[in-house]
């Protein structure tokens, strides 16, 4: 099934102009995650909600741990004593790191009132905090050896004020670990449908426009950090994404009317999710989006 095809079916059942106009505020991000922590049970483990990373060519749970492991490769390189999470969702990520690295204190911020808040906190080096990333006051300058975040980097529109936020915290020569998806292309590089189908996944995920990976870069580079590490895993993502596209295409082959009895019935947050999930492997597929580990050191 080709890109017009999925447009098609998409444009049968939800209302794409609705779709496009969506808010996608910091209220709006936290509710969505609030509510998609039920989708995120269907689609796959609810604890890491962030795309696997299949080095072995076929799909397993465990691949949805690979981009934490990342960041223990480099927390363990440089023997960091204390490690900050940049938008932790429900501290999975650091919870895990922190069982498995017990003499390094890990700190995870999330926004106030969101998933962070009902974590059961059962390891004694994590440390929850409740804030903005645009606003790491609450933390002392040059404390931190590394800093990390995991596909949520993207929802902020003013990303040079996270980088130098998360520079003022590391330490001399700090880590800096990103991991997140970009456009691959400049949007007049687009054809029509792919412009729609950008456009559509991100409103489906409360995104309000994926970055440019090459601009992005510049900007971490002029932020004062250098580039150490870049990796674009983008093919070793599909296993997931093929999965969650496989059980979005359930969605769309019900009957119409049902289709759009569950989209009025049920949030926006949670219905509009099946969207990306039908069009994210097409995305990467056609180099349209591309998903990258990147390292930087503080300078």
């Amino acid at each position: 099934m080709n890109l017009e095809e999925k447009l098609r079916r998409i444009k049968k059942v939800f209302d794409i102009a609705k779709v496009r106009s969506i808010k996608t505020d910091q209220e709006a991000i936290n509710k969505y995650y609030k509510i998609n922590s039920l989708s995120y049970s269907f689609f796959h483990d609810p604890s890491y909600i962030h795309i696997g990373i299949t080095r072995n060519g076929s799909y397993q749970k465990d691949d949805l741990v690979e981009p934490v492991r990342v960041v223990e490769i480099y927390l363990q390189g440089i023997k960091a004593k204390k490690v900050l999470e940049l938008a932790a969702g429900r501290g999975a990520n650091s919870l895990y790191l922190a069982k498995r690295n017990t003499e390094t204190e890990f700190h995870g911020l999330d926004l106030p009132g969101g998933q962070l808040s009902g974590v059961k906190n059962n390891c004694s080096n994590f440390y929850p905090h409740f804030g903005d990333y645009h606003n790491l006051d609450e933390f002392k300058p040059n404390s931190f050896d590394l800093v990390f975040i995991i596909e949520s980097l993207c929802y902020s529109n003013d990303k040079e004020k996270v980088l130098a936020q998360a520079r003022k915290v590391l330490k001399p020569n700090g880590l800096l670990v990103v991991i997140d998806g970009y456009l691959n292309k400049n949007t007049d590089e687009l054809s029509n449908d792919e412009i729609l189908a950008v456009d559509v996944a991100q409103k489906g995920m409360l995104i309000e426009n994926f970055e440019n990976y090459d601009l992005f870069k510049a900007k971490v580079i002029k932020s004062g950090f250098k580039v150490i590490f870049e990796e674009d895993v983008s093919p070793l993502t599909l296993p997931t994404l093929r999965s969650f596209e496989k059980k979005a295409d359930a969605f769309f082959c019900l009957p119409i009317f049902l289709s759009k009895l569950l989209i009025r019935a049920l949030p926006h947050e949670f219905t509009n999710n099946v969207i990306s999930a039908f069009l994210l492997v097409d995305l990467i597929n056609l180099d349209v989006g591309n998903y990258i580990i990147l390292v930087s050191k503080k300078g």
